[in-house]
């Protein structure tokens, strides 16, 4: 039998079926027992019952969702739910091969999935065997809406009833009874394992859910029937219905509404699908783009894999190619390490790493590998392959940026090769979802987030061989490295988690620094010594000789030439970057007697060269020259030179002494030649780019060894020089006409202007941006005092600001934007857009525009001139509402906020949105700003702007806040919005974090003095949040403090109801009353036969427990549980009076609806009984009742002012 029974179109395999655009899929829940499974199929969504009953999905649905497939899915659901978990995920994997087999042709049409009841979980679990499994993940991906009738997501978090609980309840409403392997195999609940951790949470945000729970419904409850996510990724919908009549809809008036919400609500799946549909990525070919603005007015016009990384990697191989002589890099293709890496198919990981010292050619080995690789690889049919170049250099910082390696390796893996451009499926669908939500809210495409990138890589890498090289791991940020090492941890992770049998192979080149020895020491690797690239350099030798003669740069006899050939052979030390400057030096002498000489001193190792170099430069060149190298040196170390080589050329040539000297003319300029003969060919030029930069990252670890290119003194440069351009003439002008739009390389487009013209303004661009960043580096003291001076020029007139100050602050937070929009990977500009916010938010205020300067940069030197410190004063507000002490705050300026202090300012000075200083500390960690206002008296528990500083500190989880503000005299029961008190909050968070442990230290900081009582909004106490987390550490520390506190309290009711054994047997083993009553009428055996929990009801009657209320013994509540040895004592612990009132003896209940005052405000009926019982039973406790006609019985509790007597 056909699994999939096609409703719509009517029969299969018509034109409209081919048309269809949308799939949709119905899984019907557990059958009844005494109903075939064909049968219970159909009936789950018709009637009447039978063949002429009305079938909503075929009858009425396509009129709402023409262009739509529309499927049963018939199965033997007692099989699915009465066997092992194992047997449950093989059924998962049945749905998904009949669902594949139906698609064939058409994988990436969108997919709808309507689930009722446990239909809902078997959807579910097919999803994430889908995720695990690459025959399927197309369905995962192709998935984007889900419809679930009355499905249980979770057991309620109120009454903590497990998912097994509710399961068990469908099982027992359907007729199966105690015994039965589906009731019992659904009560043990680990059937849904997947889906109650992480497997499912992740998954879930990927797709549009609407959950439909019916009022009627005594199975699944409204808290059990949704995710509770937000608005916009699921639509929560009663209908008034019980759990079987929630999914089928006949022709009453009831009926009929409910159909109207269903339809509605699909309906709104299906247009999400169909937006998919139409939103599939075409190919790009050759020059073409797509603008990743989806609303109106969008200005980035790039092509997604540009969007992805802008970073062009083909270009820096291209580049790396170059001079590469034929059968360079054959001995490492040779080595048996290499060939084990190359052919290794064991785990999901191989890693080899090329190791050797600087200069030694690592990553011309790697360009050959990648080349050699390339061919190799792309012979046997695969392709999954990237590499990157990483490179530590001012003009190219992402180059250095762990995370923008792992965007552009994402890059390249992310899209197929045939055709070009076309995104791979996985991706594809997570593009789209991105594209539909900045179309909705109208702002740029939000860029995927790293999380995403790793999850998206590992799904690529699944059952393939991927390959992917990188050179130069030790020229990333230091301080940044381990994330690089972490992602390929996290992707080797995940990978094993799905059991995944693709295989990703990782070559890395680089230095041995310790930080990387550590984390690659036991991964196979090869070392390049000088006997390995020995036939490599000696042919380099010859080469670099040759050309230097052809050129004319070395006119020596062919006996001296054998001469130096032989010695750079003997002494290169496999070092082909010290060959290159031992030639050069050599060219560079004037008379064969001086050639020889530096041919018989040459120095030993590469520092020892540049030295050599350096000091030539110092000692033979004029003044103006040294002054040169010196400049081009200290810009190029001082900042990230985004600067044309034109533009480069037009600042280091500029006088910063001429306050009149216009830039265009400032001066003859320094031609590109002379620039790298002053500098000895210690800076290159970078053709590709139009930049210069360090020939080599050992040039730039030399000079910043140096006292001389201290990075006080770099920034000295910068400032010195961006000061004289914006503070010129031209520099006004130029900042001005800056807000124009910018190119990739940040040059304007003006095609109204000269060259020379846009070269100007590009670097008064530069200017802009740089000058605020150069301008904080030199702490409390200030740079040298000629510079100050300049400053100062710079920034008045008069009395107020100056016009090239008001400029800046007006216009530089809309200009970093611009930049921003084109160059996103640049950690600098990042920094400065909220200190150029704030700077353009005092921009309208002239005359106290410098000290709004200084508190925004922190610039506490400025407070020495007479000009700035008058006009710092506690009534200055700005635009939007700050003061001068809550920006210094914002900022962590702690100096300042001391000398506002000092000055006068109060510490609670309001500003924005009433917050204070110590609010702002507090958030941001400041923990010597916070010492600092407890001591100026700043009120630790004001809280009229919504929060106490407390509250911030717990948020952002400042441990050491914390403590400030405990010692002086924080309130910790001050509650949030949520009703959550700080031991509360702390300890939600140390679950939703549970890995971190400082959130833990946090709880138990608070434990010391806080009550475990406190409710928030929802009625849960901290030790209810700790017991439904799980959490062992978490729970230990709420267990130890139970036992210091009242024992005869309730604590042993949450620990039974969150169905934890290990804390009933800690809280009974420490004295804990097993029989306290918990709101009035239960006990812990109470709950624990609510909950039908063996293991708990052992432990909890071996302790004696007794019940507070009247059960029924022949009830199936206390039947079930015959056969066990412990009945006996279960039978003598809930005996009491119980009375049997038929009907004729005037027992009566009343059922109806009523609005009570908890409901009314939300304009809903509650259901309600009244029980009226003969006159002498005003003692009643409890009232045990048929439910209904399913034979399922229960028991509600009543109190006393809820019983009438006749």
């Amino acid at each position: 039998m056909q699994p999939l029974r096609q409703l719509y179109p009517n029969p299969p395999a018509t034109a409209s079926d081919d048309a269809a655009k949308v799939d949709i899929f119905a899984v019907h829940g557990l059958n009844p027992r005494s109903k075939e499974d064909a049968d219970h199929a159909w009936d789950t969504w018709r009637t009447p019952a039978g063949p002429q009953g009305r079938l909503w999905l075929r009858d009425e649905l396509p009129e709402s969702v023409p262009e739509s497939r529309i499927f049963l899915y018939v199965y033997n659901s007692t099989a699915v739910y009465g066997k092992d978990r194992g047997t449950f995920i093989d059924k998962a994997n049945e749905l998904l091969e009949a669902i594949r087999t139906d698609r064939e042709g058409v994988e990436t049409r969108p997919i709808v999935l309507l689930g009722h009841s446990l239909g809902g979980q078997l959807i579910k679990q097919a999803l994430i065997n889908a995720h695990n499994n690459p025959k399927y993940t197309p369905i995962k991906h192709a998935t984007t809406g889900l419809a679930f009738f009355a499905t249980p997501h979770h057991g309620g978090d109120r009454m903590l009833v497990s998912l097994g609980g509710i399961a068990a309840k469908i099982a027992a409403a359907v007729g199966f009874q105690k015994g039965d392997n589906v009731l019992e195999t659904l009560k043990d609940g680990s059937l849904f394992s997947d889906i109650l951790q992480e497997h499912w949470r992740h998954q879930s945000l990927k797709y549009d859910i609407v959950s439909f729970w019916g009022d009627n419904d005594s199975i699944v409850s409204r808290e059990s029937a949704r995710f509770s996510m937000s608005g916009d990724r699921e639509n929560i919908v009663k209908l008034n219905a019980n759990h079987s009549s929630v999914c089928k809809f006949g022709l009453s008036q009831t009926d009929q509404d409910n159909f109207k919400l269903v339809r509605m609500n699909i309906k709104d799946l299906y247009k999400k699908a169909l937006k998919h549909s139409e939103l599939s990525i075409l190919p790009l070919s050759t020059g073409q783009e797509r603008r990743l603005f989806a609303g109106e007015g969008g200005s980035r016009n790039e092509t997604i894999p540009d969007w992805i990384s802008p970073i062009p990697y083909w270009l820096h191989h291209a580049a790396m190619r170059k001079g590469i002589l034929p059968r360079s890099g054959e001995w490492l293709f040779e080595k048996r390490e290499f060939q084990e890496w190359q052919t290794s198919i064991a785990g999901p990981s191989s890693v080899l790493w090329l190791r050797g010292i600087p200069g030694s050619g690592k990553s011309r080995l790697i360009a050959c590998a990648i080349e050699h690789l390339k061919e190799h690889l792309f012979s046997h049919g695969l392709s999954d392959f990237a590499y990157f170049y990483c490179l530590r250099s001012g003009a190219e910082t992402e180059r250095s940026n762990p995370e923008e390696v792992i965007r552009s390796i994402f890059r390249q893996l992310a899209f197929e090769k045939e055709p070009i451009n076309q995104m791979k499926p996985a991706i594809q669908f997570q593009y789209m979802r991105k594209e539909e939500l900045s179309r909705r809210e109208r702002h740029p495409i939000e860029m995927f987030s790293q999380g995403e990138i790793i999850s998206m890589l590992a799904d690529i890498c699944k059952g393939t061989t991927t390959t992917i090289i990188i050179d130069a791991l030790d020229e990333l940020e230091w301080t940044q490295r381990g994330y690089l090492f972490d992602t390929f941890e996290a992707i080797n992770d995940a990978m094993k988690k799905c059991e995944s049998d693709g295989t990703v192979r990782l070559l890395m080149s680089t230095r041995e620094d310790p930080d990387i020895v550590a984390r690659l020491a036991n991964y196979r690797n090869i070392y390049i010594g000088m006997d390995d690239n020995k036939l490599d350099i000696e042919r380099f030798v010859t080469r670099e000789l040759e050309t230097a003669i052809r050129h004319g740069t070395l006119t020596v006899s062919s006996e001296f030439r054998k001469e130096v050939e032989d010695t750079l052979n003997a002494r290169a030390q496999a070092m082909f970057r010290w060959v290159t400057l031992q030639i050069n030096w050599i060219c560079g002498a004037k008379s064969y007697k001086a050639a020889k000489r530096r041919l018989y001193e040459l120095p030993k190792t590469l520092e020892e060269s540049y030295q050599v170099i350096w000091n030539d430069i110092l000692e033979n060149m004029d003044p103006e020259d040294v002054q040169i190298a010196r400049r081009a040196i200290s810009f190029l170390l001082s900042s990230e030179n985004t600067l044309s080589t034109s533009s480069f050329l037009l600042a280091i040539s500029y006088d910063t002494d001429s306050t009149s000297s216009p830039i265009r003319t400032s001066g003859e300029l320094i031609s590109k030649d002379t620039l790298l003969g002053v500098c000895r060919n210690l800076l290159i030029e970078d053709q590709e780019l139009d930049i210069f930069r360090m020939a080599h990252f050992s040039v730039h670890e030399f000079f910043s060894k140096k006292l001389e290119f201290s990075p006080l003194v770099n920034h000295e440069v910068a400032l010195d020089l961006y000061t004289a351009i914006l503070a010129s003439d031209d520099g006004i002008e130029g900042t001005s006409h800056n807000n124009a739009s910018l190119t990739a390389d940040i040059i304007v487009n003006d095609s109204n202007g000269s060259e020379h013209d846009v070269v100007v303004r590009n670097l008064i661009l530069h200017a802009q941006i740089f000058w605020i960043h150069h301008i904080q580096k030199f702490g409390h003291e200030g740079p040298q005092e000629t510079l100050k001076n300049k400053v100062k020029r710079f920034m008045f007139n008069g009395q107020s600001a100056s016009l090239a100050l008001q400029l800046l602050s007006a216009s530089g937070y809309r200009t970093i934007q611009n930049v921003r929009r084109i160059r996103r990977f640049s950690k600098i500009y990042e920094g400065l857009l909220p200190k150029l916010e704030a700077l353009k938010d005092c921009s309208s205020d002239m005359t106290s525009l410098p000290a709004s300067l200084t508190c925004v940069l922190g610039l506490s030197w400025l407070l020495n001139m007479e000009e700035v410190a008058r006009h710092i004063q506690s009534s200055v507000r700005n635009d939007v509402g700050d003061v001068q002490i809550t920006i210094s705050a914002n900022f962590g300026y702690t100096l300042l906020v001391q000398y506002m202090l000092d000055h006068g300012f109060p510490a609670d000075l309001k500003g924005r949105n009433k917050r204070t200083p110590l609010h702002i500390a507090a958030q941001n960690g400041y923990i010597n700003m916070v010492e600092l206002l407890v001591l100026g008296r700043a009120d630790v528990n004001y809280h009229e702007c919504g929060s106490t500083p407390l509250q911030e500190a717990i948020e952002k989880r400042h441990l050491g806040v914390i403590k400030i503000l405990l010692d002086a005299g924080a309130d910790t029961e001050i509650r949030n919005s949520r009703g959550e008190n700080a031991l509360l909050r702390a300890t939600s968070l140390a679950l939703t974090f549970a890995g971190m442990e400082y959130y833990q230290e946090m709880v138990q900081l608070f434990l010391r003095n806080i009550g475990l009582t406190t409710k928030n909004n929802d009625g849960v106490s901290s030790f209810d949040v700790a017991l439904q987390g799980k959490c062992q550490p978490l729970l230990d520390m709420f267990l130890t403090k139970i036992t210091t506190l009242d024992l005869h309290q309730p604590w042993i009711c949450p620990a039974v109801r969150a169905d934890s054994s290990s804390s009933v047997i800690f809280l009974l083993e420490n004295g804990s009353d097993v029989n306290a009553i918990e709101s009035g009428f239960k006990t812990a055996l109470d709950y624990a036969l609510e909950a039908a929990s063996k293991p708990l009801l052992r432990i909890l009657l071996s302790y004696h427990a007794k019940s507070n209320l009247q059960w029924d013994i022949d009830s199936s509540y206390i039947q079930q549980w015959a056969k066990e040895p412990w009945f006996s004592s279960l039978i003598q612990a809930v005996a009491g009076d119980t009375i049997s009132l038929p009907w004729s003896q005037g027992l009566h209940i009343y059922e109806g609806q009523q609005q009570c005052e908890g409901c009314r405000h939300h304009g809903e009926n509650t259901p309600y009984l009244t029980i009226v019982v003969p006159e002498g039973f005003q003692e009643v406790q409890a009232v045990i009742f048929e439910l209904d006609c399913r034979g399922y019985k229960g028991e509600r509790p009543f109190t006393k002012q809820s019983i009438s007597t006749n």
